[in-house]
């Protein structure tokens, strides 16, 4: 999958990524469209102060894929709108 890598303060790229499997209590999204809004700005600019490496984008739609253990309020393949940070640590 394809995502906006922020590496520090006004480093950033679109790199391809894998995401590991989701933890107890987390959803993989298949993203459709997802867009970079003032607080990824904030992030990448050093305003807001977030660990890195992470990956932006945390308005956007998608499909919920797979489900972490002990999930119950959403099922796969059901359409999701999010409005939330979602980090994930990116493998080497």
């Amino acid at each position: 999958m394809k995502a906006l890598v922020f590496h520090e303060v006004g480093k950033y790229s679109v790199e391809e990524v894998t995401i590991d499997p989701p933890k107890a209590g987390e959803v993989k999204i298949r993203m459709g469209a997802t867009g970079v809004c003032h607080s990824d700005l904030s992030v990448i600019n050093g305003i807001l102060p977030l660990p890195s490496p992470m990956i932006l984008g945390h308005e956007g739609a998608g499909v919920v894929e797979e489900l972490g253990a002990g999930v119950t309020n959403v099922d796969v393949v059901i359409g999701i709108c999010l409005h939330k940070y979602i980090r994930n640590i990116l493998q080497a």
